[in-house]
């Protein structure tokens, strides 16, 4: 009989609410749990599961079993105070709860109290909840896990990290007209200057826009890690042109689509409304928030990696 491995715990702590410390826990599959030991002191149940188990009467947890309690229990919170069974990063086996459950349980002590249906001895329980209710309003209980055990730092680098896999090749796409010269005549209207087609050269603040208007439109860590990989050489510029380095099928066509979105807007655009533009752009297509740390940058190929087509 094959028996299945117990989940991992990869990140631990304890969170404070008020005057209770619960212990917590990140499985590796991404569930927040609080022990069940901490969990039961924190609403002033002094006495651990039988059995460090959380045993059940009819599918329901034995503090919420009594009959004037009964009725409030529906099956989600059920399902939420199903013991889990996990190893410690210490490698012991162990038993918590969904952290989203503490709430839900309090909430369900609070509204018995309002229906005037607790007993003497369960006073106390209701006391502990509304203190713990009155702290959990200020910051949900699945951040609070993620923050105090730091899996919050690394869940945003895991984000970043998969949007820089998402919108960056693998490989140097080949050059392919991307910025059409409507883009650039649109441009040079609204800030007052003459547009020639005769020539691709430009005053150096134009590149300043497009990166302001454009790329720095796309997702948080985008235009930091096109930077990383493609830095200006003094008295050269940029080895290649930005957009060879998004991807085919994500990057490329979601900086296609803000590109003909700018044109849209500059097009209403009045000669001289550089200020009305860019108040349209931030609208339309506002900044992503900047990461406070970038993937480290062998995480991907840098430029000198990269096939060139």
């Amino acid at each position: 009989m094959n028996v299945s491995p117990l989940p991992q715990s990869q990140y631990e702590s304890k969170i404070v609410i008020g005057d209770a410390e619960i212990p917590c826990a990140v499985l590796d599959d991404g569930r927040r749990l609080l022990t069940q030991q901490g969990f039961l002191k924190a609403i002033g149940r002094a006495r651990s599961a039988k059995g460090g188990q959380g045993s059940s009467v009819d599918g329901v947890i034995p503090f919420l079993a009594a009959k004037n309690l009964s009725g409030l229990v529906d099956d989600d919170l059920k399902n939420l105070l199903k013991p889990v069974q996990f190893r410690t990063m210490g490698g012991r086996p162990a038993y918590g709860f969904s952290a989203e459950a503490l709430p839900e349980v309090c909430n369900l002590y609070l509204k018995a109290r309002d229906l005037h249906i607790l007993h003497k001895w369960q006073d106390p329980i209701a006391v502990k909840c509304d203190m713990l209710v009155r702290g959990l309003a200020v910051v949900g209980i699945v951040a609070l896990v993620d923050e105090a055990t730091g899996y919050q730092r690394d869940r945003a680098n895991d984000a970043l990290s998969e949007i820089l896999r998402t919108f960056i090749s693998p490989r140097l796409r080949a050059w392919v007209k991307t910025f059409p010269d409507d883009f650039y005549k649109e441009l040079f209207r609204v800030y007052g200057l003459t547009y020639s087609e005769f020539t691709t050269k430009r005053p150096r603040f134009i590149g300043r826009l497009t990166r302001d208007f454009i790329y720095s439109r796309l997702p948080t860590g985008v235009l930091e890690e096109l930077e990383a990989r493609n830095p200006v050489v003094p008295g050269r510029g940029r080895k290649v042109h930005h957009h060879r380095l998004l991807s085919e099928d994500i990057g490329h066509p979601v900086l296609q689509r803000h590109v003909w979105g700018f044109i849209t807007l500059a097009k209403v655009c009045p000669v001289g409304g550089r200020t009305i533009l860019k108040k349209m752009v931030n609208q339309a297509f506002p900044k992503p928030p900047t990461p406070s740390q970038l993937i480290s940058m062998n995480q991907l190929p840098g430029l000198e990696d990269m096939v060139d087509d």
